[in-house]
């Protein structure tokens, strides 16, 4: 970057700089000036320079001359445009949603979520506080940014929508403050009536506002990692409704303990259809090898829109055999999935970030049982908390501790008393070379082919949910060259097979 780049860089701050004071999104500015939230992204980052029209229009909603918003510098030069390019790589702290790749794309695969979520916002009575809650990158911010652009939404929180994201480091004062002032103003905007309730007083202890007759507020309270913070944010007149996003199941509980919804990823059939509107031509010509890898990434929406991205970039000459390199460069090499990044210049990619921050956050006796349950096959697969206590070294009441934290956490799944890792998860563990597996696997071998011998002996047939695990353990038994458990672990499999009794 030369010199001239870095100054209108920094000129350009002082738009997003302007932006972040009043606690507002890409989204919520692009909505006020009649744009997308990638235009104001291409703005702040020095990429674009508004039009008159625009430079106009963004004096008039910050109230501001054009020199305080950096729209006096010389225009710079644009440069080509890419996909790679089309979305910031994110930070520990985000002001507002991430935007993503193709911004015109519509929200797939999530009516009956947001169907839902009007529903419940907008006919229960009185109105209850909402959490969403599920993995990195499934898409609980989308969702969120989509319910608050519904018309019923507009209709029925005709106040506004006000919204604050979070993330492990959330500037909380500065945007309390924005949310204070905006909720002062609506008050101060609000008509009186002879027969409206005067307010006992101006403001509480705890940061709430006088009720706003009349008014409601839809408060969005995006990324929470720590319930303290985010209870903050419990501001709003009468009517008004919190909604939360977060990894955490628990965490969600907290927050809004009779409103808990889960944002899962994509159905097989959305998730095809999300990857067709990316890469058109790459899933026409290779439908198997689109249905794979749609598998593969276990329709995470946000690894399917990175993916999504780097197939149609391999796939704009319409080259075969360029489109088949492509899908194998992602389905013979997870690794690759997570140096997919959006900008140009990223050390890392999306995927890796995202994921990393979860995982820094765990304790380290926490990490190598996650580390040490990778080596478990991905969902649909799953295994029992016996085979995961197996294979973690550690006594019983440590791994069902840690175990019990993971879920609550939202890295591991657990249905029914089995547990299970996302695809994307489980690649991402896989990655760390430098953990030391071998007494894991060890344990893992000894813990299948010990529960084949049982069943060996009681003449029972092994369950068919366990037979992923089977094949796991035999071929580390294989790697290891454990001669005598390869050949209890092969019967069990060729048991399953025929579907007769050892």
């Amino acid at each position: 970057m030369d010199w001239k780049d870095h100054h209108l860089r920094e000129t350009n701050s002082a738009l997003r700089c302007a932006r972040e004071e009043r606690g507002w999104t890409r989204e919520h500015l692009a909505g006020l000036l009649g744009t997308n939230a990638f235009t104001i992204y291409r703005w702040e980052s020095g990429r674009a320079y508004p039009s008159p029209y625009f430079r106009q229009k963004l004096c008039t909603v910050f109230d501001r001359e054009p020199a305080a918003l950096g729209l006096t510098g010389p225009r710079r030069r644009e440069p080509a445009r890419g996909v790679a390019s089309s979305f910031p790589a994110p930070s520990t702290r985000s002001s507002g949603p991430v935007v993503l790749p193709f911004p015109h794309l519509s929200l797939q695969g999530r009516a009956a979520i947001l169907e839902r979520l009007c529903n419940l916002l907008c006919q229960e009575q009185p109105p209850t506080d909402i959490a969403l809650y599920g993995l990195p990158g499934a898409g609980k911010t989308a969702l969120a940014c989509a319910l608050s652009r519904t018309p019923q939404i507009r209709q029925r929180f005709s106040a506004g929508v006000l919204w604050a994201s979070l993330g492990e480091t959330p500037d909380t004062e500065r945007m309390l403050a924005y949310w204070r002032s905006h909720l002062q103003a609506a008050h101060a905007s609000q008509p009186s009536a002879p027969d409206d309730p005067v307010p006992a007083h101006s403001s509480s202890d705890d940061g709430q506002e006088p009720p706003v007759p009349g008014r409601r507020f839809l408060l969005i309270i995006d990324d929470v990692w720590d319930v303290g913070p985010a209870l903050r944010f419990r501001l709003g007149p009468p009517g008004s409704v919190h909604l939360f996003t977060t990894r955490s199941p628990r965490l969600a509980a907290r927050l809004a303990p009779h409103r808990i919804l889960p944002v899962p990823p994509l159905e097989a059939a959305s998730a095809l259809e999300l990857l067709h509107l990316l890469a058109p031509h790459a899933v026409e010509q290779e439908p198997a090898l689109a249905m794979r890898l749609i598998e593969a990434v276990g329709t995470l929406p946000l690894a399917l829109l990175l993916v999504g991205s780097y197939l149609y970039e391999e796939s704009l000459h319409g080259q075969p055999r360029r489109i088949v390199s492509a899908f194998h460069h992602l389905l013979d090499r997870p690794a690759n999935w997570f140096m997919l990044s959006p900008l140009s210049g990223s050390s890392a990619g999306l995927l890796q970030e995202s994921l990393q921050r979860s995982l820094a956050r765990l304790p380290a006796s926490t990490l190598r049982l996650l580390r040490s349950l990778a080596l478990f096959p991905p969902q649909p697969s799953s295994f029992s908390e016996e085979a995961a206590e197996a294979i973690g070294q550690c006594v019983s009441e440590a791994i069902v501790r840690d175990l019990d934290y993971l879920c609550d956490c939202g890295l591991v799944e657990c249905q029914a008393a089995r547990y299970s890792l996302h695809p994307v998860i489980r690649a991402y563990l896989r990655l760390d070379q430098q953990a030391d597996l071998a007494a894991a696997e060890r344990h893992l071998v000894d813990y299948y082919a010990s529960l084949a011998r049982k069943q060996l002996a009681a003449g029972r047939l092994p369950l068919p949910i366990e037979r992923e695990n089977f094949q796991t353990a035999l071929q580390l038994a294989v790697q290891h060259a454990l001669s005598e458990e390869q050949y209890v672990l092969q019967a069990a499999l060729e048991a399953l097979a025929n579907g007769v009794s050892l």
